[in-house]
């Protein structure tokens, strides 16, 4: 089995007094364990929680209570080890093209146009959206605007000199894709014995 990457132990989240008024917790003792590459899926009702666990794993918010670490390493702030992608039509350069924002990461670290062009087709192909290169974000539905985005992401995680993603080097994609609900987790995923409060 392999070694879980994603941990978050107890984790509790509540956002700060405002004028006075206490907020109340919006999350309480989450637990859950995650290995590298595992698929996961948050449900749950609209107001729930949903984003401010993705901003917590982001780093954008730090936990009031308990542990949240990525690779052993507690996460503290954003960081190039991860990776958001946001709804709404404000995340893509408005004034590049499709490539060109997918390729933006792969620019940002120094790679020679052709390659991270190369790079960003590829992840064009992945979600479907040949032959929409040369388009600007205003041409592109909601949708492709998402798909950019994704395609974002994976080139961006791409080593700098083109070879696959390190995860997925040796081959070790994970078989099927596991959907995991932090409230059904059979097993507690801390060492450490939480104290009462």
């Amino acid at each position: 089995m392999s070694a879980e990457f994603l941990v978050a132990c107890d984790v509790g989240y509540q956002y700060p007094t405002r004028r006075g008024i206490q907020s109340l917790p919006v999350l309480s003792r989450l637990n859950l364990g995650l290995v590298e590459g595992e698929f996961f899926c948050l449900l749950g009702p609209s107001g729930c929680g949903k984003t401010t666990v993705l901003n917590l794993m982001a780093g954008f918010l730090q936990p009031t209570a308990g542990v949240l670490t990525l690779a052993g390493r507690p996460i503290e702030r954003p960081g190039a080890d991860r990776t958001v992608v946001f709804q709404g039509d404000d995340s893509l350069f408005t004034w590049l093209r499709t490539i060109d924002n997918v390729a933006f990461g792969l620019r940002m670290r120094g790679v020679p146009k052709h390659k991270r062009h190369a790079v960003a087709r590829e992840y064009l192909h992945l979600v479907h959206l040949d032959g929409q290169e040369s388009k600007y974000p205003g041409e592109l539905s909601g949708g492709m605007k998402q798909r950019v985005q994704i395609a974002r992401v994976l080139a961006t995680r791409r080593p700098a000199d083109g070879s696959r993603m390190s995860s997925w080097r040796s081959g070790a994609r994970p078989a099927k894709p596991s959907c995991s609900l932090p409230m059904t987790l059979p097993k507690p995923c801390c060492s450490q014995t939480a104290s009462a409060s």
